[in-house]
C-alpha cells in the first residue's frame, strides 16, 4: 500500500478516472471482526456506482448504538446477502483499483475490511480525512499533530450537503471533497513556496 495525497489522487483521476475508486462503509460498531460491515459503497472517479450493498450480519443480532447513526436496522437487512457471499465480486474490483479513495480509510475501513475477509490490494490509498486534517490546520497536542476531522466537517467546509451515515452518500462525499482538499492543498503550496522565494523578499 502506498499512501498518497490530494494532489496526486487529481492525476490518477485526470489519467483514468474509472481506476480509481472510493468506497465507504457502514457497521455495528467500531471493532472487528466482532463487529461486522453492514453496508458497503463504491464509486469511480466518475462518481458512476460499481458496487453497493447491504450485508445481513452473520454473528450480530442488534445494534442499537451504531443503528442510532446510520439507521441501518436489523429488520432493513435481514433478507440482505451475507457479505462471504459477493466477497469474490469486492476482491475482484478492488484488486482492479489504481488508486482506492476513503475518508479515515487507512485507520478504519481498509482494516475492517481485511479483518472482515475482504482482500486488502497493493495500490495506491488515499486517506482525504489524514489530508483535510493538514489543510484545516488545528492541532492536536496530545497526539502531537493536525487534528482528524469529521467526514461532516469537511464536506460543510466546502459547501458540500448530504445524508450523512449512508456508505453511497459518504463515498460521493469523499470523493467531492478529495477534489476540493486538492485544490487546497496546491492553493497553501503555492503560498508557502510564494513566501519563501528570496526574489520577492523586502
Amino acid at each position: 500500500m502506498q499512501l498518497i495525497e490530494c494532489p496526486v489522487l487529481l492525476e490518477h483521476l485526470g489519467n483514468d478516472p474509472r481506476s480509481v475508486l472510493c468506497l465507504d462503509i457502514e457497521t455495528t460498531g467500531f471493532f472487528a471482526p466482532d463487529d461486522e460491515i453492514l453496508s458497503l459503497s463504491i464509486i469511480d472517479g466518475t462518481n458512476a456506482v460499481r458496487f453497493h450493498s447491504y450485508f445481513c450480519p452473520e454473528h450480530n443480532d442488534s445494534w442499537p448504538e451504531a443503528e442510532a447513526v446510520n439507521g441501518i436496522s436489523p429488520a432493513s437487512v435481514r433478507q440482505a446477502p451475507l457479505l462471504r457471499e459477493r466477497k469474490a465480486e469486492i476482491d475482484e474490483l478492488l484488486v482492479s483499483a489504481h488508486a482506492l479513495v476513503g475518508y479515515n480509510l487507512c485507520s478504519f475501513d481498509l482494516p475492517f475490511m481485511e479483518a472482515s475477509g475482504i482482500c486488502s490490494p497493493d495500490t495506491a490509498v488515499c486517506d482525504v480525512m489524514l489530508d483535510y486534517a493538514f489543510v484545516n490546520h488545528e492541532w492536536d497536542d496530545g497526539y502531537g499533530d493536525w487534528k482528524w476531522q469529521k467526514l461532516t466537517a469537511c464536506a460543510a467546509n466546502y459547501n458540500y450537503p448530504y445524508q450523512a451515515h449512508n456508505s453511497l452518500e459518504d463515498a460521493r462525499a469523499t470523493l467531492y471533497c478529495a477534489r476540493k482538499v486538492a485544490e487546497s492543498m496546491v492553493a497553501i503550496n503555492r503560498a508557502f513556496q510564494h513566501m519563501s522565494d528570496p526574489a520577492i523578499q523586502p
